[in-house]
C-alpha cells in the first residue's frame, strides 16, 4: 500500500486547487506550470528526470493539467498517467449508443421501466459503474476510501458539470444524482441512519490476482498499488446484506469464485464478468 508523493500543477489556473489538495493529502505542492507541458508522454519525461527512481522503483503523484486532475504512475517499465471521466467521447457513446436497461448491469441492480433506486456503490473505482446506473435513473451515492481516486473522481464530476452546462443538460442531470463520499464503506454502512438504507448496495471489489500472464489494466495497476491485496473485501458482504432493503449485487470475473462462501439467489454472466445477486429477506 502506498500514497501520492505529491500534487505537481502544470496548468496555473489549478494552482489554488493543486494547493487545496496537497494540503488534504498532507503531501508537497509543487508548481510546475511554467513548464508548459501539455502532452502526457512530456509530463512522464519531466517526472522521470526530476524524481529519479530509488530502490523501490515506482512512485505515484496527482497532476493537474490541462484537462483537470490526473493521477501519474511512473516506474521504470510502467509509466503512465489516467483520470476519471464522465464526459468523455468513450463515456458519452455507451450513454447513448448503449444497450441501456438491457445492460447486464440494470438487470443485475434492478433499474427497469421507469423505476427509480437509491443505489449505494461502496466500491466505486474511478465510477464507471456508477455513472451507467445513474444514467438508467438510479440514485447513487458512492463511497471511496482511498483519498487519491476520491479525488480524482470529484474532480471527474465537477469537470462533467463544468462542461455539460451550456451543452448537455441530460450530463446534468446524471451528475446532480451522484453523491461521492470518502469514506471506507464499511463503516459507512454500520453507521448509516434506518431511515436512509439504499434500496440496492453494488459491490465490485478489486478482482482476485490473475492466474494467466495478461497485463492488468492501468487503473487496476494503480488501485493495486495504492489499496494492497484487499484483504478485507470478503467483510464487505454480510454487512451489505445487512444494509440493503432489496438486494446485494456483487461483480465478479466470470471465473472468479464468490466473494464469501454465501450462495447467491442468482447469476448474470458475461463474457468475461458476472453479477451475483443476493436478495435481502
Amino acid at each position: 500500500m502506498m500514497n501520492a508523493s505529491a500534487v505537481i500543477t502544470f496548468d496555473s489556473k489549478y494552482t489554488s486547487a493543486g494547493v487545496s489538495l496537497a494540503e488534504y493529502l498532507a503531501v508537497p505542492h509543487i508548481d510546475a506550470s511554467k513548464q508548459r507541458l501539455l502532452r502526457d508522454n512530456d509530463i512522464i519525461s519531466y517526472l522521470h528526470a526530476e524524481f529519479p527512481q530509488d530502490d523501490f522503483g515506482l512512485k505515484i503523484f496527482l497532476i493537474y493539467q490541462k484537462n483537470g486532475l490526473s493521477l501519474a504512475q511512473i516506474s521504470i517499465d510502467n509509466s503512465f498517467l489516467i483520470c476519471a471521466n464522465f464526459h468523455g467521447d468513450t463515456i458519452k457513446y455507451r450513454r447513448q449508443k448503449g444497450g441501456g436497461k438491457k445492460e447486464m448491469i440494470a438487470k443485475a441492480v434492478g433499474l427497469s421501466g421507469e423505476s427509480s433506486l437509491n443505489i449505494l456503490d461502496a466500491t466505486c473505482g474511478l465510477g464507471g459503474d456508477a455513472f451507467i446506473m445513474a444514467s438508467l435513473g438510479g440514485n447513487i451515492t458512492m463511497t471511496e476510501r482511498v483519498a487519491e481516486v476520491y479525488a480524482l473522481v470529484n474532480d471527474a464530476l465537477e469537470q462533467a458539470k463544468e462542461w455539460g452546462r451550456d451543452t448537455d443538460p441530460e450530463l446534468i442531470a446524471i451528475i446532480n444524482r451522484m453523491n461521492l463520499i470518502n469514506a471506507d464503506a464499511k463503516e459507512y454502512m454500520l453507521t448509516i441512519n434506518p431511515t436512509c438504507r439504499p434500496d440496492v448496495i453494488y459491490l465490485d471489489p478489486m478482482f482476485p490476482p490473475r492466474k494467466k500472464s495478461a497485463k492488468v489494466k492501468k487503473d487496476m495497476s494503480v488501485f493495486h498499488n495504492l489499496v494492497g491485496t484487499d484483504n478485507d473485501s470478503h467483510e464487505i458482504l454480510p454487512i451489505a446484506l445487512s444494509c440493503a432493503l432489496k438486494r446485494v449485487v456483487v461483480k465478479r470475473p466470470r471465473i472468479a469464485p464468490t466473494l464469501s462462501s454465501k450462495k447467491a439467489n442468482y447469476s448474470i454472466k458475461g463474457k468475461s464478468n458476472r453479477y451475483d445477486v443476493y436478495i435481502c429477506s
